[in-house]
């Protein structure tokens, strides 16, 4: 929805946007599938294999938007930056839906 906003600016905009939203939302997506795989029925999730991937998911954010910022001329930070808090702050509508 974000982006689809800012291409009314320009594809830059929406580019950048877009961007961002991977950016949060990839290395949540990947979190969230080792953490269903670690965790079957009658085990627990061990709280270091958590707080590790809770890192590695900041590192990996950090680092999209780093290669983002590299390679795409094109970007809008501010676009960008609008995004990933947007990804971020929609996680807690989540727990409207259970």
């Amino acid at each position: 929805c974000l982006s689809g906003g800012l291409l009314l600016m320009s594809a830059a905009h929406a580019l950048s946007a877009l961007w961002g939203t991977v950016a949060v939302a990839l290395p949540s997506l990947l979190f969230a599938l080792r953490l269903s795989l670690k965790a079957g029925p009658g085990s627990a999730v061990d709280v270091a294999v958590f707080l590790v991937g809770e890192i590695l998911k900041i590192v990996a954010t950090v680092l999209i938007m780093a290669i983002v910022a590299k390679w795409y001329a094109g970007l809008v930070w501010w676009a960008m930056l609008m995004a990933v808090v947007a990804t971020i702050k929609s996680y807690f509508l989540i727990f409207l839906v259970k």
